[in-house]
């Protein structure tokens, strides 16, 4: 807990010369130590060699100690939650459908007085004003270890809320652009990854692939941190096309901005204004490469030609052009920006350039860098430390239906997650192991099998079988199953979908009844694969969702469980199985004809957020594109309690 420092790789030095090397993945986007919080208990997960160490490397001992002391003193915290949102709201819609515990009050200033740690405020202007004339009740409400969540500011709001956290920020409504964690993560978003904040329009960049625009409806507005190019009006700032979304033509030359040259040959002057004085201390930008190469350009502080800052590019091309950082002396900047092309090399007869993106870094006061911590990169999801505790703005935006189902549920996904790491109470949670102690009931898929899984009746591939896989009433991974078997005639073992070579399959099997209330369900898949997928160079592209299972509940509700390539299923021949991000290994055999090769079989998870409800069927379905990849194997499907 507390702040991070990143760096590539970490050297741990002892006084006696003793050296270890903790390299975890690029740049640490993974971790080597980790802290698991199961129901009211700890788990505390090393990867450092520490033990073999023990004898002779301080290093080791004194976080061995470390470790043991922090178990010794840990205590699970229930924070109390009282929420100032209309019932109606869909905010606390989403707060019960997460299964936060709280209580409704009326007053903001009351909330905060009560016995509550954690209080969630819709950030009207009426609420904001409250705060800023009693500013004190919200400081001693902090300083003793208290959270206000201010949920929705908007422009109206803002001057109350600047009195309120003390910095003197700007706000813009959110756009199409470009959403990450923030590269030094704060304790608030563990847990998140970044798919969780990436969310989809479902509209396609070009009609030849499967690539998405993102959502331009994740996030109400946005305030200022250190950059204050989105904030700018001029060309190229509003609109998917544009110079400060974040994106560069590596995501798609539809996200970038393109620009001609004036009749002079001159490239046009670019101008902006910003919304309130800045001191400006740096300049990023990734130019173009499609057309001409700008080499030099001149950044003019309201009209000021003699103090303007002129800056040379390193050289780029289509292969390699990377982002390019510049410091810059500081500059005051009141109102108009100007940026002017100087020199470019001529590509060809075109009288075109490019922007991918460009940064205008703004000088930022020591107390601001220690008090304002954002968990983007963009100030949607921010917070402020008072004392103990502080205040969290939450810009997501909440709405009764989304474009893309799986959107609310990244959104709640995103406030789950803040609230655990406040360490707020929830209701029915808690960690749901596969082993003795669940009763399993096994889903019968009778009548739904239309896949025979051996070679001799209609198996794709006669070398690579499931021929030696145990039938009828089996364990694996610890869960009970039973795969269909009929001893005296030979019927379907599994369910597959269209995309199967040889199966006649539909595009969805529906209606397999379940009729029970469940905690967990737990699924026996694996996958033929067609095509391998790989995400292309400098993308962080997700892996394609190859089918889904969908949740249908007796009141009328339904989740879709996205099954991931590579992550929640792969390829059911494999030459080193190992388990994956989302799935465990569950049965594993060499093939009879190929020794060297093996047969491969997953087991997913999924923990069941609405456990009281009855669930009434699961339906089975390809998702968009899913069969340029292959077909799916369904071998059996368990519910838990």
């Amino acid at each position: 807990s507390g702040d991070h420092v990143v760096y590539r790789n970490v050297y741990i030095k002892a006084s006696r010369g003793a050296s270890s090397l903790a390299q975890c993945d690029d740049e640490l986007s993974c971790t080597a130590i980790a802290e698991c919080s199961v129901n009211d208990g700890l788990m505390l997960l090393c990867q450092m060699v520490v033990g073999e160490k023990l004898s002779s490397d301080p290093v080791a001992q004194l976080l061995f100690d470390n470790l043991l002391n922090y178990t010794v003193s840990y205590e699970l915290i229930k924070n109390n939650t009282a929420a100032v949102l209309a019932e109606s709201d869909p905010r606390s819609k989403m707060l019960e459908q997460s299964q936060l515990k709280y209580s409704l009050a009326e007053d903001i200033l009351t909330a905060i007085q009560d016995k509550n740690e954690i209080v969630i405020a819709d950030s009207t202007p009426e609420n904001l004003k409250k705060l800023a004339e009693d500013k004190d009740k919200l400081e001693i409400f902090a300083k003793n270890g208290g959270w206000l969540m201010l949920w929705g500011l908007t422009p109206e709001g803002l001057a109350d809320f600047n009195k309120i956290v003390g910095f003197n920020h700007a706000i813009r409504p959110f756009r199409r652009e470009k959403v990450e964690l923030a590269p030094i993560r704060d304790p608030l978003s563990s847990g998140l990854s970044q798919r969780d904040v990436v969310l989809l329009s479902g509209e396609r960049i070009f009609g030849w692939t499967r690539d998405e625009y993102v959502a331009d409806d994740v996030f109400t507005y946005v305030i200022d941190i250190d950059d204050i190019a989105p904030f700018m009006k001029g060309s190229g700032i509003e609109g998917t096309a544009s110079i400060v979304n974040g994106f560069t033509s590596v995501e798609a030359w539809k996200y970038i901005m393109y620009y001609n040259f004036n009749e002079d040959n001159k490239a046009s002057l670019l101008e902006y204004h910003i919304p309130k004085p800045e001191n400006i201390v740096g300049f990023s930008i990734v130019p173009n490469s499609h057309y001409n190469l700008i080499k030099k350009l001149r950044l003019i502080f309201d009209g000021d030609q003699e103090n303007s800052i002129i800056i040379e590019l390193a050289d780029y091309n289509r292969q390699d052009n990377e982002r390019q950082d510049f410091e810059i002396p500081e500059r005051r900047l009141q109102n108009k920006l100007a940026i002017e092309f100087l020199s470019w090399d001529k590509v060809g007869n075109n009288s075109t350039f490019g922007i991918d993106n460009i940064w205008i870094h703004v000088k930022r006061s020591p107390e601001f860098r220690e008090r304002v911590k954002s968990l983007l990169n963009i100030g949607s999801l921010v917070k402020y430390h008072i004392g103990k505790g502080g205040i969290i703005l939450n810009q997501l935006k909440i709405q009764e239906r989304e474009a893309v189902s799986i959107n609310q549920q990244k959104k709640q996904t995103i406030f789950t997650a803040i609230m655990r790491n406040l360490n707020a109470e929830f209701s029915g949670w808690r960690i749901i192991l596969p082993g003795e102690n669940l009763t399993y009931y096994p889903v019968s898929l009778e009548g739904k099998c239309n896949l025979y899984i051996t070679a001799d009746r209609g198996w794709v591939d006669k070398d690579h079988d499931f021929s030696h896989l145990p039938l009828d009433r089996q364990k694996f991974a610890g869960v009970n199953y039973v795969i269909r078997d009929f001893k005296t005639s030979p019927l379907e073992n599994g369910i597959t979908l269209s995309g199967m070579p040889g199966a006649n399959a539909p595009e969805m099997v529906t209606d397999i009844e379940v009729n029970k209330k469940a905690e967990a369900l737990f699924f026996l898949h694996t996958f033929y694969q067609k095509r391998e997928w790989r995400p292309r160079e400098r993308r962080r592209e997700e892996p394609p969702a190859v089918f889904q299972y969908i949740i249908h509940y007796a009141d009328g509700k339904s989740e879709t469980i996205d099954v991931q390539y590579g992550e929640g299923v792969a390829h059911y021949i494999q030459s080193e199985p190992k388990g994956l991000k989302e799935a465990a290994l569950a049965w594993v055999a060499p093939f009879p004809k190929d020794k060297e090769k093996y047969a491969t079989i997953y087991q997913m998870q999924w923990n069941n957020p609405r456990p009281d409800v009855e669930i009434k069927s699961i339906d089975i379905a390809n998702s968009n594109e899913s069969r340029q990849w292959g077909a799916p194997v369904i071998l059996a499907i368990t519910t838990a309690n």
